[in-house]
């Protein structure tokens, strides 16, 4: 059980992390329009 809840942590901080360097790129394109 302790692995399926790391795992999936990992996961989770996996999609946190492509949702912030993906965020500034869109600032960036919401700032340009």
């Amino acid at each position: 059980m302790y692995l399926n809840r790391f795992c999936y942590l990992l996961l989770i901080f996996a999609a946190v992390g492509s949702i912030f360097t993906s965020h500034p790129v869109a600032m960036w394109f919401l700032l340009a329009n």
